[in-house]
This record gives C-alpha cells, structure tokens and sequence, in this order.
C-alpha cells in the first residue's frame, strides 16, 4: 500500500513544485530546465546502459565482472531516468545519486545484500560468501582434476613428440 500511495503521490508533488517553481523562476526557464536535465538523463541512460550491457556481456562469456562495477552502471540508469521524467522532484534526487559519496552508499548497499555477477561471489551473496571480522573473504571452493592431456611424457625425460620442424 505504501508504494501505490507514494506512486499516486509524487506526479502531484511534481505538478506542484513545477507550478510553483514557474511563479518563482518563470515558464521559460523551468522549461529550459527541463529539456536540459532531459537531455542530461537521456546521455546518462545510454552511457550507463552501454556500462551495464558490457557488464552483462563478460558475465556471459564467463569472465570477472565486479559488482560494484556493474552496480554503478545500473546506479547511473536510474539517475538518468529520473532526469528524463518531468519533474524538479526527481531531478534533484537523480542529481543527489549522482554525487560520489551517495554513488558509493548506494553501491555498498547494492553489492552487499545483491546478487553476485560472474565469478567474483556466489548466487546469492548473504547465502556463502561473506566477509569476516577480520576483513577476510570466507567462500567455498571445489578442486576440479585436471584433464590429461596428450602428449610428451615429461616426468620420464621424453620429449621426442615435442619437436616440431
């Protein structure tokens, strides 16, 4: 019920502060605002989204994404689209995510209660991977045999497979 109240609610605050805002600053400058902050938001959706679908695709190809990584660039996003939406309301708390320090807030608490991406966690970080008192990264492994692969016997001292012309 909260959410739908607060979904409800903010297209009403963000009439208010516009018309509010349009008797203080007048109409053409709160529209100037507007389509700047638009734009703004449009180029931080792209250049975040390019961000985060790099991220998705090393993640895919097994490689190391760091969720913190990944985590800025969904940050960015979301920052980005509360600048394309109309309004000064999410303008200011788009321009707030975008400031360092709340960047970095969000992005400790994005990475530490979600998902791990790639190889630097497990599925579910709270679930077996964690870190310690000590600052200490706990996880768990599995030792894989490595498959033999032909050729030279090196432990005998033959190596006459191994010349090549």
């Amino acid at each position: 019920m909260p959410l739908a109240a607060l979904l409800l609610a903010w297209p009403v605050a963000e009439v208010a502060v516009l018309i509010l805002a349009g008797s203080w600053f007048g109409f053409w400058p709160v529209v100037a605002w507007l389509i700047a902050t638009g734009l703004a938001g449009a180029w931080l959706v792209r250049a975040g989204g390019r961000q985060a679908a790099l991220g998705l695709q090393d993640a895919f190809r097994g490689g190391p994404v760091p969720p913190r990584w990944a985590a800025g660039g969904a940050i960015t996003v979301v920052a980005g689209v509360l600048l394309i939406l109309p309004g000064l309301i999410g303008d200011t708390v788009g321009l707030m995510i975008l400031l360092p320090p709340v960047q970095r807030m969000l992005t400790r608490r994005v990475t530490g209660t979600g998902f791990g991406v790639g190889n630097w966690g497990m599925a579910w970080r709270g679930g077996g991977a964690g870190r310690g008192d000590d600052g200490a990264i706990d996880g768990q492994y599995e030792v894989i045999a490595e498959k033999a692969v032909p050729g030279p016997d090196r432990a005998s001292g033959d190596v006459s497979a191994d010349h090549r012309h």
